[in-house]
Parts: C-alpha cells; sequence; structure tokens
C-alpha cells in the first residue's frame, strides 16, 4: 500500500514533469523558425516596392499584383501600396508581377512590366525584402538604374543585393531568394 506521502511525492514529480514538458513544447514553438512558422497564417514572402523615375516617386497605391508559384500555380496576393505579399511556404520560385501604366510613368512612354521572381529554399522561411529601384530616362528612350534588395529572414540572416539595370524592352526583372 502506498503510503499518503509517497502518493504526494510522485504527484509533485508528475506534475514537474508535465510543466517540463509544457516550457519545451512553448519553447519549440517560439523560438524554432522551422516549427514556428507552420503556423503562420499570414505572408511568408512579402516584397515592399518603391520607384524613383527621374528623382520623382512612382506612385503605386493602386496596383495589383500576380503571383504564380513555379511557372504554373496561382497563388493569392496582397497587395497595398507597392507591397506585394504571399503565403509562399513550399519550396520554389515565386514570380510577381506588377504592371505600372505608363501614364504613372512620367517620362515614359510605354508601361512598366515589373517582375519579381523569388526562389524560396526553405519552406520555414519567412522573408520581407524591400526592393529600392532608381530610374532615369536617357536620350535612348530606354530608362537606367540601380536596384537595391535587403531580404531579412525570419531567422534574423539579412541578405543585401545591389546591381545597375538597363530598361530597353518595358520589362524590369529582378532575382534573388535562398
Amino acid at each position: 500500500m502506498i503510503g499518503l506521502s509517497e502518493m504526494k511525492n510522485k504527484l509533485i514529480a508528475l506534475f514537474i514533469v508535465l510543466i517540463m514538458i509544457m516550457v519545451g513544447i512553448v519553447f519549440v514553438v517560439l523560438f524554432l523558425p522551422q516549427v514556428r512558422n507552420r503556423f503562420n497564417k499570414g505572408g511568408k514572402i512579402t516584397v515592399d516596392v518603391n520607384i524613383l523615375l527621374n528623382e520623382k516617386e512612382v506612385v503605386l497605391s493602386d496596383l495589383n499584383a500576380t503571383c504564380i508559384y513555379e511557372n504554373s500555380v496561382s497563388c493569392d496576393v496582397y497587395s497595398k501600396d507597392g507591397r506585394y505579399s504571399t503565403k509562399g511556404g513550399e519550396y520554389g520560385l515565386y514570380s510577381f508581377e506588377v504592371i505600372i501604366p505608363k501614364e504613372q510613368l512620367d517620362g515614359y512612354d510605354q508601361d512598366l512590366i515589373l517582375k519579381l521572381n523569388y526562389i524560396n529554399a526553405n519552406d520555414w522561411n519567412n522573408s520581407e525584402t524591400i526592393c529600392n529601384i532608381n530610374l532615369v530616362s536617357n536620350t535612348k528612350g530606354n530608362l537606367v538604374g540601380t536596384y537595391y534588395l535587403d531580404t531579412i529572414y525570419n531567422n534574423k540572416d539579412n541578405v543585401k543585393q545591389e546591381n545597375e539595370i538597363v530598361i530597353d524592352d518595358g520589362i524590369l526583372e529582378l532575382n534573388w531568394g535562398i
């Protein structure tokens, strides 16, 4: 027969073990990106686009983006004021496309198609990218300039990319990701 004090010690030990298990679960969910982001229902891939053309800001407030996964599957996209986001979550290429009408491009006589190609190599990653594009129109009717991408991942990695660009066909295509 188990004594009252022995039963009390077993209950205390069981209680301590249960608390340790709960603390372990909370730690895994809160601190491991591979687990935490499985619960994320929002945008896992987000791009904030800012464009200057001839030193004037291009307004992107009423422009919606489309997104295609692996060149075949349409993705839901949240679009607002140059911020484009999709749930993502699969390995592979996510291609955002935004068409900027020529009426919003002072000094350029055709629509600009902006293609943002992001390669997602880890399905647990959340990424937030700031995309700054600085363009000027030249005498040949082309747009020239630079772009700067600054991507921050949920594991605190930060990847930066900067390149010069020339647009002679109305299409600006940027590629990045891990």
